[in-house]
């Protein structure tokens, strides 16, 4: 019974499939709100971390990552990624975009608190 549970279920290139395209089905364009944006780094994070324990070099995925995920943000916030950047260099990593994504969002709610 073991042997058929993990023959069935014990599939490693499902499961890898399955978690990038986690990233792949997020919405393009979704609603500028912190629960959206906040279930954005979660999904992102939570990819990353298990791909990362099947021993992926989610490291260096990051010029990769961030390109992909951008048109996954709502227009004004992609906005503002941009107005962000300092320079016109490429080593932005995805630790940096999914901080301003988490900052973003807390944003959002003190907008919504002042306004």
């Amino acid at each position: 019974m073991w042997q058929e549970l993990k023959r069935r279920f014990d599939n490693p290139r499902l499961l890898v499939e399955s978690h990038v395209q986690r990233i792949l089905d997020l919405p393009n364009q979704p609603d500028e709100s912190q629960k959206c944006l906040l279930q954005k780094v979660n999904t992102v994070q939570n990819v990353i971390r298990a791909l990362s324990v099947m021993g992926f070099p989610v490291n260096q995925w990051d010029a990769l990552l961030v390109p992909l995920l951008l048109p996954k943000l709502p227009t004004t916030t992609r906005y503002e990624w941009g107005m962000s950047l300092q320079t016109n260099n490429i080593p932005m990593t995805l630790d940096f975009y999914l901080l301003f994504i988490e900052k973003r969002a807390n944003n959002l709610v003190q907008e919504a608190t002042n306004g």
